[in-house]
């Protein structure tokens, strides 16, 4: 991570054990060469806490995937192809009700 950022986890991984929906969802995606993982139900509060300091002008979103909201000519079907960091954006806009200038 760059010096002095922070890193807010969008999905949190699902350990083996606990109720019987986590071991199924668990072993389902290892058995695909998957990390299973659930969305951080706190990620929204995380993050709005993280604009609420004092000098904090925005947030940067990244991931070492990336993605595009194009097709890349047609390349990547319709709709492009989807990242973390767009989810995230997405989620900060539609549920936390974040202005654009702030992302």
């Amino acid at each position: 991570h760059a010096a002095g950022s922070e890193n807010i986890e969008l999905f949190q991984v699902i350990p083996l054990g606990g109720s019987a929906r986590n071991v199924v969802k668990f072993l389902l995606a290892s058995s695909q060469g998957a990390t299973p993982v659930d969305p951080n139900p706190n990620f929204i509060q995380e993050v709005s806490s993280v604009l609420d300091r004092p000098g904090v002008k925005g947030v940067i979103f990244a991931d070492a995937e990336g993605g595009c909201l194009d097709d890349a000519d047609g390349r990547l079907g319709r709709w492009g192809c989807s990242s973390r960091s767009l989810v995230a954006a997405y989620r900060m806009l539609t549920e936390g009700g974040v202005s654009t200038n702030k992302i």
